[in-house]
Order: structure tokens, then sequence, then C-alpha cells
């Protein structure tokens, strides 16, 4: 009987001393992670704002490939509402939004499996600058005595960081190739460049499709080049492809090189290439088709339509052995139909 005592005593005195512990414990904690996008606002801010969009960029969703999940309310609006059901890992529970801000969206998360709790969070949005964006992810919450005793044990700032991290991450991910897709060639910056008359001597070559005109483009080129050098003829830059409208609107394209005086070779006609101001771009070959790319280029300078452009394999050594390469596309100032 004395041993059953000595043995409850200890118990009530543990449980008690427990719960003192848990007084002197945090009852409550946040957690903040901060990514970077390479994305605009206009991107970005959707997939924080509104519910459908967030859960594809959330760490937990794949963790059950058959939860439940049901939304209610108008997306992106304050009381909207994502219920979730899932298994042990994921729990169940709801999240609604209680705010929305341009810069700011703050929710409610409540968890009704493993156990009910109440916590907030939240995403803030800061431009960086037009293609930059800061996105943080918050979350606050209390944990009530003596279930705080688990504080001793996990460090619960590191197991939701963790999660977090990773959600941010995801979200970098999407909005980054969302935002890329938007416009492919928004890092193609177009210059102005001035040309003097130049001595060209070319062949000939109806445009067809870039995979069929690449293989006869080189083919001309490295045939002229191995003449020219025979002859010791000095080439006065790299391979140019001269594309030209014809009246029935198709185009001709002009295969040679510039030289550095008048040139006549047999098989080959002689000519000047265009001289005077011209808008430039470098561009990989393959990002698009060569008459896309001159499109481009008009577009970014203001004209309407281009009836002549020039291709300049800046890269011609590497382009002839592996078919890639910096090529530099050059449409004149002169272009009718200027906007």
């Amino acid at each position: 009987m004395k041993t059953a005592r000595i043995v409850l005593y200890f118990i009530i005195g543990t449980i008690v001393l427990l719960y003192g512990v848990s007084f002197l414990l945090p009852s409550t904690y946040q957690v903040e992670r901060k990514t970077v996008v390479k994305a605009d606002y206009e991107t970005v801010f959707p997939m924080i704002s509104n519910l459908r969009e967030h859960v594809m960029w959330s760490p937990w969703r794949e963790r059950d490939s058959s939860i439940s999940e049901i939304f209610l309310g108008e997306d992106g609006k304050p009381g909207s509402i994502y219920r979730w059901k899932g298994n042990d890992e994921v729990g169940e529970g709801e999240q609604e939004i209680t705010a929305v801000r341009p810069d700011r969206v703050d929710m409610e998360v409540r968890f009704l499996q493993p156990f009910k709790t109440s916590s907030s969070a939240w995403l803030t949005i800061d431009t960086k600058d037009l293609e930059t964006v800061e996105v943080k992810w918050g979350f606050a919450g209390k944990i009530p005595r003596p279930l705080n005793l688990m504080l001793l044990f996990t460090d619960f700032e590191q197991a939701i960081g963790k999660d977090y991290d990773a959600g941010l991450q995801k979200l970098k991910t999407l909005a980054e190739k969302r935002f890329e897709s938007k416009d492919p060639f928004r890092d193609v910056v177009v210059q102005e460049v001035y040309f003097d008359p130049r001595y060209f001597v070319y062949r000939s070559l109806e445009a067809t499709q870039d995979s069929e005109l690449l293989n006869k483009v080189l083919e001309t080129g490295e045939k002229l080049k191995s003449l020219a050098e025979r002859r010791g003829l000095e080439i006065f830059g790299n391979l140019v492809l001269q594309f030209v409208r014809q009246p029935s609107g198709g185009f001709v394209v002009h295969v040679g090189f510039p030289f550095a005086r008048y040139t006549a070779l047999p098989g080959y006609q002689s000519g000047m290439l265009p001289d005077g101001e011209f808008y430039f771009a470098g561009i990989q070959l393959g990002r698009a088709s060569l008459m896309e790319m001159a499109q481009l280029v008009s577009r970014k300078s203001g004209l309407e339509a281009v009836d002549s452009f020039m291709v300049d394999f800046l890269e011609y050594r590497q382009i002839a052995e592996t078919g890639n390469g910096l090529v530099g596309v050059f449409v004149s100032k002169n272009e009718s139909n200027q906007q």
C-alpha cells in the first residue's frame, strides 16, 4: 500500500512538474520564410491570392494523391474557403481568406485533425523591379498548455519552415515558367547600328524551312569560303544571309560573305550589302525561325512589316560544327510602314 502511494505521488508530482514547466515554455509560435521570384507582379500575385492557385504549389498536397478538396466562395476574395481531408500526414482542415490587399493576403487556417487548432497565415509580395518580386510566407499560432511541452523535443520553426521553403521553391519554379511563357523573347535587346557599304559575293537560294535552309546555307558558305581561300582573297566578315521579298510574296536568300574589295568569282554573283542605319539584335539560333527573328526585331523597333533583312552568323564556325550559335538579325531603319 505504501509503495502504491509513492507511485501515485510520483505520478502526480511529475504531472505538476511538467505542467509547471509548460508555463516556462512559449505557447505561441511564428514562422516566416521568403524567396525571390524572377517574374512580374501580375504573374505572381494571383498565385498567392487565389486558393485554387495556392494549392498548386502547396508542399503538402503531393503527400496524399487521393486528398479530398472543396472550394467555397469567390476565389481570391475574403470569405473564400479551401477545405481538405486527407491521410494522417496532411490531416483535415480548412483555410479561409480573411483579407486581401495589393501587397498582402491574410488567411485563417483551422485544423480539425489530428487535433483542433486555429492559426494565422499570410503571404506578402514586394516588387523589386519590373521582372522581380519577393514573396514572404508566414504562419503564427498558439499551442495550448501543456501541449507546448512538445517544444522540448521538436524544433517547431524548423519543421514548419522546411515545408514553407519547399512550397516557396515550387511557387518560384511555377511562376518563373509562367512568366517566361508570356514573352520568351523579353531578354532580346534591340540596338541601333550603322553599316558602311560592303562588297558582297553570294549565291541565291529559295527561302525554305529553317531545317532545310541551314544545311544549304552552310554548304554554300563552306564552298565559297574554300574558293576564296584558294585564291588568296580576303573575306571581310561572317557568313551573311540577305533575305529579300519577291513580288510573289515569298523571299529569296542571298548567301555569301562580305569582301574587302570588289570580287568576282565563277558561279557566284557580286553586289553590295545595304548600308545605313539598322536595328540589330543577337539571338541564339533555334529559339525561333529566322523569319520570326526578323519579325521580332521589327516589332520591337516599331515597324509593321519587313521586306528585307540580314542575318549575320556571328558564331559561324560553331554553327557550322554544331548547328547552334549566335546570329545577328539586322532590319533597316528605312523599312516602310514605320508606326
